[in-house]
């Protein structure tokens, strides 16, 4: 069975004398493509409609923030003590580790108590000249 109804500038349409029953609708258009859309029209007047379900995919789990947040810190676990086989990587550590950084205790004592002083650098004595 194929009725047509005209789209209103509002966006809506309305066909007239349709039996009760399910059908689907297909909206035809040059510019544009719809889904089809099951329609259930039945005797009190009332319309119901169903939309397709959307389909479940593996990427939809695995791009899950929770999951996300779950999975990078394992795999870092895992990877970072494999990269710490690598010669090159072990001796940039070494060197790495023998820099003299502040300690925690340093910076905090130095953002509290503002600038760091400066180390005292010895005077030299000023030679006076003997008057005559």
């Amino acid at each position: 069975m194929t009725e047509n109804g005209f789209v209103k500038e509002d966006g809506t349409f309305i066909i007239h004398n349709i039996p009760s029953g399910s059908y689907i609708v297909e909206a035809l258009n040059s510019e544009l493509t719809y889904e089809l859309v099951r329609v259930e029209i039945n005797s009190k007047g009332r319309t119901k409609y169903f939309q397709i379900r959307e389909q479940w995919r593996v990427t939809d789990f695995l791009l899950n923030p929770m999951v996300l947040m779950m999975v990078l810190p394992l795999l870092l676990i895992m990877v970072l003590p494999k990269m710490m086989n690598d010669p090159e990587t072990k001796k940039e550590m070494e060197q790495f580790g023998s820099l003299k950084f502040p300690g925690v205790s340093d910076m905090v004592t130095n953002i509290f108590a503002g600038a760091p002083p400066n180390p005292q650098q010895p005077k030299k004595a000023l030679k006076t000249k003997k008057r005559q």
